[in-house]
């Protein structure tokens, strides 16, 4: 199912979505474990509110979403202490 929101620019690009802000391979979400990941071009970043409402149309009650930036982890977004946040590195403690 296209969105309005994506673009490719060739039949075997990535396609780039307005609302995270980055070319996207795919995507994988756990309704068990309530976990996303979006796998991205490589040295790519997205926009954490983007990714973030990708994801809870999906499940509004997502919890945690690991980007994955071609073979790289990227950026953990997850709640703690009831507000979104972002990671580098999802074993990073306070």
């Amino acid at each position: 199912m296209k969105n309005a929101d994506d673009r490719s620019t060739g039949e075997n690009d990535m396609i780039f979505r307005d609302d995270v802000q980055c070319f996207v391979k795919t995507l994988n979400y756990d309704f068990k474990t309530r976990v996303g990941q979006l796998f991205l071009e490589d040295r790519s970043c997205t926009d954490m509110s983007g990714c973030i409402g990708l994801f809870k149309k999906i499940d509004p009650d997502v919890r945690a979403i690991q980007t994955i930036a071609g073979k790289r982890r990227d950026t953990y977004y997850a709640i703690i202490d009831g507000e979104w946040q972002a990671r580098t590195d999802p074993r990073q403690r306070d």
